[in-house]
């Protein structure tokens, strides 16, 4: 018997362009250098964990490599492409009521609201389990009534326990282009199971606030009562509104009324309010009164504004402190007549009144402490330094900077705001103490070369490093230089003399992954393909401890090339004869293929990931050291004086990554500094084109290549769309003599769809929309490659075939083939030598449709392992669906058995979109352990670690 287990060894993905789409999970408060980080991609949450790459004893350096992912269970209303919008790790309003475990809050462009309740793993505490409860959505079983129908832009809340009860109530305030609401639900923890899903008890949404909103905060840290600060999205006069809620109304049912009552307004930015953070005196906690705290709200018009909150009056409870209505505002305030110059400097905004919990009537004054103008373009994010000995502002802007703020010094150096009274600040300037960040880029080219700008910046490690969100997805990390002697200090030293030192980011595809291919000998890097306009080139890392390679790291090392057009397909070609390796072919929306060569640069950055030493490049003479991208072009260039304008620390010098490799030494120093950073990868590890492929007349579709047996003729053959025969034809080129070596008609009569050659390179089978399989048979001639239809099947599946791929273990004279098709089957087929068709057999994935019919297969890939049960011969087939998911069935090849569902992969470890392209590993070794690549619609590369036995 066979048996299957499979784990998920990466997942490679950029973040989406959301401004609150990155959060810090963990679950030690007094180590905050443990936990995790959390992005999302489309509609996936993906768990970057930190993880030790010891390359000797004396190495240990910390990289974040994403092994886990959570895939909710709603699905997408008809006719809305959506995306994860806001996340949010809402806090409990009593730590008890949440010990072992933390809420993660997702929301959605489609106005789907979930959530999660996340463990850690006992075992492994880099590992968490999960169970999701629906609030708002649809999913397969069922839809819940309450629906905004709307992107949510932001969402926050908070949530805690009944008395005597294991029901949790989650209260969340959304913000939407329809208002702020509140929506109100409850679920049971008692009775979760890990990767579950349920549907929450939740109240109909309630609008707080008419007006539209961009983002909100809340802070429970205000005596009995929950400030809720809500920024808005108006055309002019934008202004940041204060409610107030008290504890005491929240233990009730949903029923009853749980009202925030609205305190006032107040008023300064000249755009849309983009992100607010607060901070709050650690005198103040819920038995004791207030005192004092700060916000600080960003926004569009590039401004920071830090508003002061500070008691102003404490009155018994028999005296009114809220006669004065001057200060009040209406929610939909839009008044042209305000006039900011007319407040006196220090003189109160608004005033916020409540009762405390001791009876007593209370009054905080608010005022404006500072305008912080140091950015260029709009603010997209700011947060105050956790831990830190005095208060430190951290912000991030669509200028490509990150500015770190603190208040100057006075010239008594005990004239300093302590963090414990930052309602007496004495009105010194502030000023940004260090920039972090990058420039670089190609000024106007594409995303996948250019940075726009930073969407998000956090603090983690307890304020010990930065994580910043760039707008094309990376995430930057930059950790603070220290010295043994305050490693371990609780509070930091918030100072204009520390220094931050970049570490490997997260890097991936920001739009739809459209193919794979792996590196032809042994499978040394990956290719893939993206409707980003980019193709990125992800390599293993070393590692001595790690034996097992499926717990090995795996990086984006490369951007061989970025285009101008969506690319569509990749094939790596070469051979040990022949046609030059490290080379690969890449067909986009456009009419001709074009043809990649590795630089100089890159063979040595992956010789030296590889712990070679430098020795001899193989081609050298015919390679160039690096590429550039050329000024209103579209392809990469191998000279400096066709290049666009990098600037001099671009283009004219070598990167330190560049430097780095040169050095011909590799030892743990230099290592990490190998891995390139996004401005590197954008820029300086561009492959130069070679060739363009003429011939096509509509955009390229499907690439596959192969090197003939017994020859050194590397064949590549294309396809495009189609609507007629003359565009459905194949063409077949040679590479390295940019020859059209022959064109394939009278096969299809519309669109390819894929295209795949038997291991020996004698045979091709192409598939597509008009349903047909063709095999087209090579002739063996001395002059040039010639292939002929050999055989044709009329409607070989009854909908759309997506894909084809060949055995690669060939143990009899007939061929196999498998195609995969939108009508659900899967079908194997046997091909003799005079290329006769017959069916082995025809099965259809045990996973079903959200109607129960059957999935569609839009991938399929053979193991290049063949494994033995009993007295029959077995070849492993992978399927990839529809719905993303991957299962893998054992198909006879000596018998009439019936094809085995023998795994399917775990549910969170499968795409949630269309699977693109499946390709297994290729290796000469005979280990248990197999690695299969699949990519898909959801931006996502994975590898996964598949061991057969």
């Amino acid at each position: 018997m066979t048996t299957v287990t499979s784990s998920l060894s990466f997942h490679g993905a950029a973040a989406s362009s959301s401004p609150h789409s990155i959060l810090h999970l963990n679950f030690d408060e007094k180590d905050q250098s443990t936990g995790s980080i959390l992005y999302a991609s489309n509609c996936i949450v993906n768990i970057a964990s930190a993880q030790s790459l010891h390359l000797d004893n004396e190495s240990d350096d910390i990289i974040y490599n994403v092994r886990q992912t959570i895939r909710t269970n709603t699905i997408a209303k008809a006719d809305w492409a959506r995306s994860i919008t806001a996340m949010s790790l809402i806090s409990p309003l009593n730590k008890q009521d949440a010990s072992d475990f933390q809420i993660l809050i997702c929301a959605f462009s489609d106005g789907t609201i979930t959530s999660f309740l996340i463990q850690q793993d006992v075992s492994d505490k880099r590992k968490y389990k999960w169970k999701e409860y629906v609030i708002s959505g649809q999913t397969e079983e069922s839809t819940t009534e309450n629906d905004l129908a709307i992107s949510i832009s932001d969402i926050d809340g908070f949530f805690y326990k009944l008395p005597n009860s294991s029901t949790l109530c989650m209260h969340l305030i959304v913000a939407s282009a329809k208002g702020v609401h509140k929506l109100t639900s409850q679920i049971n923890v008692d009775d979760w199971v890990s990767g579950s899903i349920t549907d929450a008890k939740v109240a109909p949404f309630e609008i707080i606030g008419n007006y539209p909103s961009s983002t909100v905060k809340i802070t429970p840290q205000m005596d009995n009562q929950i400030m809720l600060s809500v920024g808005t999205a108006l055309p002019r006069n934008n202004r940041i509104h204060f409610y107030t809620l008290e504890r005491n109304h929240l233990y009730q049912t949903l029923s009853e009324n749980q009202d925030w009552k609205h305190q006032g307004s107040v008023f300064g930015h000249l755009d849309w309010i983009s992100c607010l953070d607060w901070m709050i005196s650690p005198l103040t906690n819920q038995e004791s009164s207030f005192e004092g705290g700060m916000l600080a709200s960003g926004s569009q018009d590039s401004k920071i504004r830090l508003w002061n909150f500070h008691p102003s009056k404490v009155s018994s409870s028999g005296d009114d402190v809220n006669d004065d209505e001057s200060m009040e505002d209406d929610d939909n305030s839009d008044d042209d007549s305000v006039d900011e110059d007319l407040i006196e400097e220090g003189e109160a905004r608004m005033y916020v009144r409540y009762t405390n919990s001791n009876g007593e009537n209370v009054e905080i004054a608010v005022t404006l402490e500072a305008i912080l103008i140091g950015h260029e373009e709009q603010v997209t994010s700011v947060q105050w330094r956790p831990n830190s000995d005095k208060p430190c502002l951290i912000s991030s802007s669509m200028d490509r900077s990150i500015l770190i703020w603190m208040e100057e010094d006075g010239e008594d150096e005990n004239n300093i705001i302590q963090y414990a009274h930052i309602n007496e600040g004495l009105g010194n300037v502030w000023v940004p103490i260090t920039r972090v960040g990058t420039a670089g880029g190609v000024l106007g080219g594409s995303i996948g070369s250019s940075l726009l700008g930073f969407i998000n910046v956090l603090w983690f490690d307890g304020g010990r490093k930065i994580l910043a969100h760039g707008f094309g997805g990376a995430l930057y990390f930059w950790a603070r230089e220290e010295s043994g002697e305050n490693k371990q200090d609780t509070v930091v030293q918030s100072s204009p003399l520390e220094k931050w030192r970049a570490s490997p980011g997260i890097t991936g595809h920001f739009r739809g992954c459209s193919d794979l291919s792996w590196e032809v000998t042994e499978g040394k890097y990956l290719l893939s393909a993206g409707l980003d306009q980019t193709c990125r080139l992800w390599m293993q890392l070393p590692d001595a401890s790690c034996i097992d390679s499926s717990q090995k790291l795996w990086r984006e090392v490369g951007r061989p090339q970025v285009h101008g057009y969506d690319l569509n397909t990749v094939v790596c070609i070469g051979s040990q004869k022949g046609e030059m390796l490290h080379r690969f072919v890449s067909g986009a929306d456009e009419k001709e293929a074009r043809a990649f060569d590795a630089p100089v640069e890159t063979i040595r950055l992956l010789d030296a990931l590889e712990l070679k030493s430098s020795g001899s490049i193989p081609n050298k003479d015919e390679r160039v050291d690096r590429a550039f991208i050329p000024s209103l072009g579209l392809s990469n260039r191998a000279n400096l004086a066709d290049a666009m304008e990098e600037g001099a620390e671009v283009g004219l010098q070598k990167t330190e990554g560049e430097k780095n490799v040169q050095e011909k030494t590799v030892n743990t120093k230099t290592l990490k500094n190998l891995l390139p950073g996004e401005r590197d990868l954008g820029v300086a590890s561009l492959w130069p084109e070679v060739r363009k492929l003429y011939g096509h007349q509509t955009e390229m579709v499907c690439l596959a290549s192969t090197t003939i047996e017994g020859t050194d003729r590397t064949v590549v053959a294309s396809a495009c769309k189609a609507r007629d025969e003359e565009n459905a034809a194949i063409r077949l080129w040679n590479v390295e003599k940019n020859v059209c070596l022959d064109v394939l008609k009278n096969g299809h009569k519309s669109t390819v769809a894929s295209l795949a050659f038997s291991k020996d390179g004698t045979l091709l089978a192409s598939v597509g929309k008009d349903r047909r399989l063709c095999i087209w048979k090579y002739n063996n001639e001395i002059e040039k490659v010639n292939f002929t239809l050999s055989a044709i099947v009329e409607a070989a599946h009854k909908r759309i075939i997506w894909s084809a791929d060949f055995l690669s273990n060939q143990l009899s004279k007939s061929s196999v083939l498998a195609t995969g098709s939108r009508d659900g089957t899967v079908k194997i087929w046997t091909i003799s030598d005079d290329a006769e068709i017959k069916t082995l057999c025809q099965f259809s994935p045990v996973s079903k449709s959200s109607n129960k019919k059957v999935e569609p297969v839009t991938a399929v890939a053979f193991a290049p392992k063949i494994v033995t049960t009993g007295e029959s011969i077995c070849a492993i087939l992978a399927l990839g669906l529809e719905n993303g998911l991957i299962e893998l069935w054992s198909i006879p090849l000596d018998n009439d058995n019936k094809p085995q569902h023998i795994h399917s992969l775990p549910k969170e470890n499968c795409h949630i979109g269309t699977i693109k392209k499946l390709e297994w590993r290729p290796t000469r070794q005979s280990g248990k352990c197999l690695t299969l690549a699949s990519c898909g619609v959801d931006h996502g590369v994975r590898l996964h670690s598949i061991n057969i036995s």
